[in-house]
């Protein structure tokens, strides 16, 4: 009799941590801000043409032309994105500079050796 009442016990018990566990609370964490960047210098990277910064020469760039890297250059824990292109002549800016601010994918500035970068 033990036995029985133990394995219905047992039984209900076992159903009943089931049905709990689906809404026990658990923490969930947001993306960082380096991951959201990260992607959205992906997304950019993958389209087939990218816009060259502000530039008269060069309204799209093909994707298949560039090199990229990230550098951490104004002091946070996002890194921003420097986009270097074959197609592109040194008069039109050698390189681009985007960061990532406030949810948004930002262009800062063409990089040139005639010119300064803010």
């Amino acid at each position: 009799m033990k036995k029985v009442v133990t394995k219905c016990l047992a039984f209900i018990m076992a159903i009943l941590l089931a049905i709990s566990i689906p809404t026990l609370p658990y923490k969930v964490q947001a993306a960082t801000a380096k991951t959201q960047a990260l992607k959205a210098y992906n997304k950019l990277l993958s389209q087939k043409t990218i816009p060259w910064g502000n530039n008269l020469y060069y309204t799209a760039v093909p994707a298949d032309t560039l090199s990229f890297t990230t550098a951490y250059i104004d002091n946070d824990s996002v890194p921003e994105l420097i986009i270097m292109s074959s197609a592109v002549r040194q008069q039109a800016g050698f390189a681009l500079l985007y960061t990532y601010k406030n949810g948004k994918l930002q262009f800062v500035s063409n990089i040139d050796m005639n010119g300064d970068l803010y």
